[in-house]
């Protein structure tokens, strides 16, 4: 009962119920980098896109969104240098393997951005 009252006198709890879209949902395991790059673009049927999520959105799906994060930052940065995005996702297949899964990329990715060996076409120079 005490904890139901203090969620109500709560305002941020409130906002975090009233702010945030039913349809901020992440596709659950995108199968390529192109669906991934789709549906931070475009979202999926009537979901909303990914870069549209505000920060409560991205926070309840915090894990997921970060992860991906990396490859949509990446791509968007090939992007703003005047590279297609299906030209990027390309680059990143080739980097790392086009038979290897997302998630397999992505902590390649990680890897590299850690050990700062990020390959040289994907830097978005």
């Amino acid at each position: 009962m005490m904890q139901q009252e203090a969620q109500r006198n709560n305002p941020v709890a409130n906002l975090e119920r009233d702010d945030v879209d039913a349809n901020a949902v992440l596709v659950r395991s995108p199968r390529t980098l192109h669906q991934l790059w789709d549906k931070y673009i475009k979202g999926v049927g009537n979901n909303k896109a990914a870069k549209d999520f505000t920060r409560l959105e991205r926070g309840r799906h915090k894990f997921a969104y970060c992860r991906r994060k990396i490859v949509w930052d990446m791509i968007a940065t090939l992007v703003r240098a005047g590279v297609p995005a299906s030209e990027a996702i390309g680059r990143i297949y080739n980097a790392y393997g086009a038979n290897k899964s997302v998630t397999a990329i992505i902590e390649a990715i990680k890897k590299d951005k850690k050990d700062r060996r990020l390959p040289h076409a994907l830097r978005g120079v």
